[in-house]
């Protein structure tokens, strides 16, 4: 006789694509991490990539170019969100089970996958070093999965912690 593991129970939220939301967010993580009774290390880096995530969708995913941007990029029409997908939203969902927690965030915002991304080169000094475009290699440091999709309009950026993996790192 075989036993399956039990399913794993979802949260969800949704919030608006404004800097005044992130932090409800984080706390509304931060609620459901420690009631997955999560280790502090899975519970940084779930932390870290929630921030960092909704940060970008904030600052680039809903904004629309400027016409003088449209003149120079040739063809804006492609990075533009598609209205059909209704007013901007972020829907963020979690779950957890005995293997893993997972971590999904939807927005309709313009199309963006961040694992597409080179992570910004490491400066040689201090002198050289430059505020932000560090938070994607961060999040590949601490996050053990991290997948992109394009669904239907949305962007799907799926992150996930393996309760094994993390343990073990505290």
């Amino acid at each position: 006789m075989t036993h399956d593991a039990p399913p794993a129970s979802v949260h969800a939220i949704e919030i608006h694509p404004d800097q005044g939301e992130i932090g409800r967010a984080l706390a509304w993580l931060e609620t459901q991490a420690e009631a997955a009774e999560l280790p502090m290390r899975a519970m940084f880096a779930l932390n870290l990539g929630l921030d960092e995530t909704l940060a970008n969708i904030v600052m680039h995913g809903f904004r629309e170019p400027a016409p003088s941007d449209q003149a120079s990029s040739g063809s804006p029409t492609e990075q533009l969100r598609d209205p059909a997908t209704g007013a901007p939203i972020v829907h963020i969902e979690c779950s957890s089970d005995e293997e893993a927690f997972d971590l999904t965030v939807r927005d309709n915002g313009k199309p963006f996958d961040p694992t597409a991304q080179a992570s910004a080169e490491l400066a040689e000094s201090l002198e050289e070093a430059t505020l932000g475009g560090h938070g994607l290699r961060l999040m590949r440091h601490f996050l053990h999965h991290l997948h992109y999709e394009r669904i239907q309009g949305w962007n799907v950026l799926r992150m996930r912690m393996l309760r094994k993996e993390a343990s073990e790192s505290t």
